[in-house]
């Protein structure tokens, strides 16, 4: 039934996945009656509706955003995490190896399909932005409730304010001398193994939430010139290059 129809990342990852989820739609028009599907040379821009019979005697006008598409994608992150908890249970029962390199998989999927569904200009802004606010549910999940588990207990220690050190590897990722995809992969990596300098306390810190702040910077650039200063200071320093 089309009330029952279930999502994936997968469906938005290409024009024709993406226009066979508007024609699965379409074919539930009571005229198809989910029998035959409609054919689309390509995706529909913009929203459409079907004339919906939802019993012998009832029919509805429903809108492919607003009574399919959004409610279907704001359910995303739960369906998904579903799949991957009955999959370590079923599949790898527990045995932590195997669910470390399962998770590993599952994160590098992830970060390929976020990279490419907010490329996609075939899908509208809203639709990339409740995709994106689902993937980043799933990412967390991901390394917040497993990955945490495999945690190296020793990790490379900066002597930098945290945004400093976030400055200097946005810089050098803007720059292409640090390559990953994403600000969130990128964040992941950080939280994992680098640490901070917390000058209140005189001790290293791990970094929270460091894809959200490495993102924040593009939009509020001021907000850093305080760090670029500081480390401008410190490369621009001949007595930084002694070995």
């Amino acid at each position: 039934m089309l009330l029952h129809t279930l999502l994936r990342f997968q469906d938005f990852t290409s024009e024709i996945n993406y226009a066979a989820l508007q024609h699965k739609f379409a074919s539930y028009d009571a005229k198809y009656n989910g029998i035959l599907e409609p054919r689309f040379d390509h995706s529909i821009e913009g929203d459409f509706s079907i004339n919906y019979k939802y019993n012998e005697d009832g029919y509805a006008e429903l809108s492919f955003f607003d009574d399919f598409l959004y409610p279907k994608i704001d359910n995303l992150s739960k369906s998904t995490i579903n799949i991957i908890q009955q999959k370590i249970k079923t599949t790898f029962q527990y045995d932590k190896i195997k669910i470390e390199l399962f998770i590993n998989d599952t994160l590098k999927e992830c970060y390929e399909k976020e990279s490419i569904i907010k490329k996609n200009e075939f899908l509208n802004e809203e639709t990339r932005s409740r995709l994106s606010s689902q993937m980043a549910i799933v990412l967390e999940f991901l390394n917040d409730d497993y990955l945490k588990q495999f945690e190296f207990k020793d990790k490379f220690q900066f002597k930098l304010m945290e945004q400093d050190l976030l400055v200097l590897l946005a810089l050098l990722r803007d720059k292409k001398k640090l390559v990953h995809h994403n600000e969130s992969q990128l964040g992941h990596l950080i939280e994992r193994h680098f640490e901070c300098f917390d000058e209140s306390t005189q001790s290293y810190k791990t970094i929270q939430k460091a894809g959200k702040k490495l993102n924040n910077f593009k939009n509020s650039y001021k907000t850093i010139q305080n760090s670029i200063t500081r480390l401008k200071i410190l490369l621009q320093n001949d007595s930084f290059y002694e070995m």
